[in-house]
């Protein structure tokens, strides 16, 4: 399935580090759940693919200084499943055995390992990245700038009303993965703001999978609901709804892609 077209994220605006109730030392916790199903044809066969993530991640305020918020944000937990044509393979990283696995072992590498990030007023304006973002063989994904980037509630929408919407766009270097969206304030209570995101994503390039080359070209959407504590304007879960469709070249064969998911985040 496509790796890389799950990494194109919103960064999300957040309010100025002064309105943020965090302070040096607060650490907050995340847990991601990702579920996806695939669908492909390889020589007349037709081939599906279940694949199940959790994922613990913490991340720590390491310092605020007017409108600049530095922190670092480590995972440091995965587990799940991946089943191919009915025969599955799991996987945790508490597990000694998961260490010998082929199909996770390159994630290992980055599993425990803080990565340090510095937003100026709300933007993240430096990343340390990680050596591998994905678990490619599997397509699994944990995404520490997204989240990072959602952590804090836009400062698009500080004032504005229930109904209010706005347009992002974000785009690669290369120009190769693109994602349009379209925000709104869905709800907003006394104690909860309700963000929605319809994002229309596109995706060509070549990516690994299972040490192979594989060139894609898959375009898709992603339906995504955002909730925040109105009071910390932290985090609270985030909801995403994801179908993807396009073509594979393994090998010089191209394949049809028919991907849809969901990942739920939730701070704690």
């Amino acid at each position: 399935m496509n790796v890389k077209i799950l990494s194109l994220v919103l960064i999300v605006s957040v309010l100025n580090a002064q309105s943020q109730q965090v302070t040096q030392g607060t650490k907050i916790q995340v847990n991601q759940v990702q579920k996806f199903n695939n669908s492909s044809t390889m020589m007349g066969m037709d081939m599906q693919t279940d694949i199940n993530g959790t994922a613990d991640i913490e991340i720590e305020i390491k310092s605020v200084r007017d409108s600049i918020i530095s922190l670092s944000a480590t995972t440091t937990h995965f587990k799940g499943s991946v089943s191919i044509m009915g025969q599955e393979n799991k996987f945790d990283s508490n597990d000694p055995t998961t260490m010998n696995n082929p199909m996770v072992a390159p994630f290992l590498v980055d599993l425990n390992k803080p990565k340090e990030f510095v937003l100026v007023n709300g933007n993240i304006v430096s990343n340390e990245k990680s050596s591998i973002d994905a678990i490619a063989s599997t397509g699994l994904q944990i995404n520490l700038p997204e989240i990072v980037g959602q952590l804090f509630v836009s400062s698009t929408i500080k004032n504005k009303a229930e109904g209010f919407k706005w347009t992002a766009e974000d785009k690669s270097e290369d120009g190769n993965q693109k994602s349009i969206s379209i925000l709104s304030i869905s709800k907003l209570k006394e104690s909860t703001i309700e963000v929605t995101v319809n994002n229309s994503l596109s995706s060509k390039g070549t990516t690994k999978m299972m040490g192979m080359d594989v060139a894609q070209n898959i375009k898709g959407t992603r339906a995504s609901t955002i909730t925040y504590n109105r009071v910390t304007g932290i985090l609270s879960s985030v909801s995403q709804n994801i179908e993807l469709k396009g073509t594979a070249e393994v090998m010089g064969t191209a394949l049809p892609i028919n991907t849809k998911g969901t990942i739920t985040t939730k701070v704690n």
